[in-house]
Protein backbone atom coordinates (compact mmCIF):
# COMPACT_ATOMS: atom_id res chain seq x y z
CA UNK A 1 0.00 0.00 0.00
CA UNK A 2 1.23 3.66 -0.79
CA UNK A 3 1.77 5.62 1.82
CA UNK A 4 0.74 9.26 2.05
CA UNK A 5 1.63 12.64 4.17
CA UNK A 6 -1.21 14.29 5.01
CA UNK A 7 -0.93 17.13 7.19
CA UNK A 8 2.57 15.66 8.62
CA UNK A 9 0.59 12.66 9.88
CA UNK A 10 1.63 9.46 7.88
CA UNK A 11 -1.60 7.17 6.27
CA UNK A 12 -0.55 3.79 5.58
CA UNK A 13 -1.91 0.37 6.36
CA UNK A 14 -1.21 0.92 10.07
CA UNK A 15 -4.13 4.08 10.33
CA UNK A 16 -7.11 5.25 11.45
CA UNK A 17 -9.36 2.24 8.75
CA UNK A 18 -6.89 -0.33 9.80
CA UNK A 19 -7.89 -0.86 13.36
CA UNK A 20 -10.26 -3.60 14.37
CA UNK A 21 -13.09 -1.58 16.15
CA UNK A 22 -14.82 -4.64 16.73
CA UNK A 23 -11.77 -5.91 19.23
CA UNK A 24 -10.77 -2.47 20.38
CA UNK A 25 -14.79 -1.62 21.40
CA UNK A 26 -14.41 -4.93 23.29
CA UNK A 27 -11.43 -4.71 25.15
CA UNK A 28 -12.80 -1.33 26.86
CA UNK A 29 -16.05 -2.97 27.45
CA UNK A 30 -14.34 -6.06 29.18
CA UNK A 31 -12.10 -3.52 30.93
CA UNK A 32 -15.00 -0.83 31.74
CA UNK A 33 -17.23 -4.49 33.29
CA UNK A 34 -14.35 -5.25 35.35
CA UNK A 35 -14.22 -1.80 36.96
CA UNK A 36 -17.70 -1.94 38.19
CA UNK A 37 -17.53 -5.30 38.90
CA UNK A 38 -14.61 -4.22 41.50
CA UNK A 39 -16.69 -1.16 42.87
CA UNK A 40 -19.07 -3.27 43.58
CA UNK A 41 -16.73 -5.91 45.44
CA UNK A 42 -15.55 -2.31 47.44
CA UNK A 43 -11.76 -3.44 46.06
CA UNK A 44 -10.27 0.46 46.05
CA UNK A 45 -7.01 -0.57 44.86
CA UNK A 46 -8.12 -2.68 42.11
CA UNK A 47 -10.37 0.10 40.89
CA UNK A 48 -7.62 2.46 40.78
CA UNK A 49 -5.23 -0.44 38.90
CA UNK A 50 -7.80 -0.74 36.67
CA UNK A 51 -8.69 2.28 35.58
CA UNK A 52 -5.24 3.39 35.27
CA UNK A 53 -4.91 0.79 33.04
CA UNK A 54 -8.10 2.25 31.17
CA UNK A 55 -6.54 5.89 30.78
CA UNK A 56 -3.32 3.89 29.06
CA UNK A 57 -5.04 1.42 26.49
CA UNK A 58 -4.90 2.91 22.93
CA UNK A 59 -8.35 1.58 21.89
CA UNK A 60 -10.40 3.43 25.08
CA UNK A 61 -8.36 6.90 23.14
CA UNK A 62 -9.36 5.79 19.73
CA UNK A 63 -12.57 4.89 20.76
CA UNK A 64 -13.42 7.98 22.57
CA UNK A 65 -12.18 10.04 20.19
CA UNK A 66 -14.61 8.03 17.55
CA UNK A 67 -17.49 8.77 19.62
Amino acid sequence: MAEQHIDGLLSSAYGWNAINWQTAIGIVKRLQARIVKAVKAGDKSKVCGLQRLLRQLPDASRHLIKA
